[in-house]
């Protein structure tokens, strides 16, 4: 699982990967949670995109039927775009390929789970 603390008081889920991945060019499958304007709690399963990374489906027929949900092809170019909107961070927009956020992802586990730039 992929997630930012935002200001030390919560957590925000980006993805989760599975399965668990140490290069950025593996398959793996990629679930973007998109969360739903809601009263109360957020429901972080109630909708959400499934990514077919590198090819994962095609590489583990095994699991096409469980994973038929994932239909959205993507590779290292993939573009995210993830939005921060906070007390001091009005909706700042941060653009990266999906490989380069995996790459920081793998980077900062490695060394300890500290920040990467």
């Amino acid at each position: 699982m992929v997630s930012v603390d935002i200001v030390g008081e919560e957590s925000l889920v980006l993805f989760h990967v599975y399965p668990i991945i140490d290069n950025p060019n593996d398959p793996a499958l990629i679930v973007v949670p998109t969360p739903t304007a809601q009263p109360g709690a957020w429901l972080p399963y109630t909708s959400y995109l499934c990514l077919d990374y590198n090819n994962y489906l095609a590489r583990n027929p095994q699991h096409q039927q469980q994973f038929s949900q994932c239909k959205i092809k993507a590779n290292q170019g993939f573009k995210l775009e993830v939005r921060v909107a906070s007390e001091n961070a009005h909706g700042t927009k941060v653009e990266m390929s999906l490989g380069d956020v995996l790459s920081k992802c793998i980077k900062s586990y490695e060394s300890g789970r500290g920040p990467v730039r």
